[in-house]
């Protein structure tokens, strides 16, 4: 349950929406909670860079729209395992109080900080390569967030991140190990996720 609130908690736990189906982009808070069809759209990356790549060729080029390449799909979520046993109606209920609970969380939290949302037309209309540069550590020890390139290298906490987050690294490659060679030895470091069917 911890892992699906973090999903849901995609966007507003970053200050950019008030509520997760508020998120301009794919989510599947709405479809959780209401049974409605999620509509996508997703960009044929790989076949748009490749004809791009034909173009470049070419003595004649011809413009490309991306727009082309972009296929729109409806898609639906698969009920969680823990949920499997719950009628639909069950399931909806549970995953709207999960999402009633980040969003009075999330806004209790704005409240302390005075913070507010950033709000979904900004969203959309933020760029998707600048970047702003993030705080200096251990801001992302407190957020448990992975080793960022702008972290000091020489940092005393950089250090103790980067031994960790290693150590961790070496006992799950040892634990994947194990586990494709069925001998069972062993296990998988704290907190991470290990597939369902190992066995210690």
């Amino acid at each position: 349950m911890k892992c699906l609130k973090n999903i849901l908690s995609q966007g507003v736990k970053e200050d950019l929406v008030e509520r997760p189906e508020h998120w301009p982009g794919l989510h599947c808070a709405k479809y959780l909670t209401t049974g409605l069809r999620i509509k996508a759209e997703w960009l044929d990356a790989t076949s748009y860079h490749r004809a791009k790549t034909i173009q470049s060729r070419l003595a004649r080029k011809k413009r490309l729209n991306k727009s082309d390449f972009i296929q729109r799909l409806d898609l639906t979520v698969d009920a969680l395992p823990c949920w499997e046993h719950l009628s639909i109606e069950a399931r909806r209920i549970d995953a709207s109080a999960l999402v009633c609970e980040i969003v009075t969380e999330e806004a209790e939290r704005r409240k302390r900080e005075g913070k507010t949302v950033v709000g979904r037309k900004a969203v959309r209309s933020m760029s998707i390569v600048v970047c702003t540069k993030p705080l200096l550590p251990p801001w992302w020890r407190e957020r448990r967030r992975q080793l960022t390139a702008w972290a000091k290298r020489y940092h005393e906490c950089t250090r103790a991140y980067v031994s960790e987050y290693w150590c961790f690294q070496r006992g799950y490659r040892d634990a994947c190990a194990a586990l494709m060679k069925a001998r069972g030895q062993g296990g998988f470091p704290k907190h991470c996720w290990s597939p369902s069917f190992y066995q210690l």
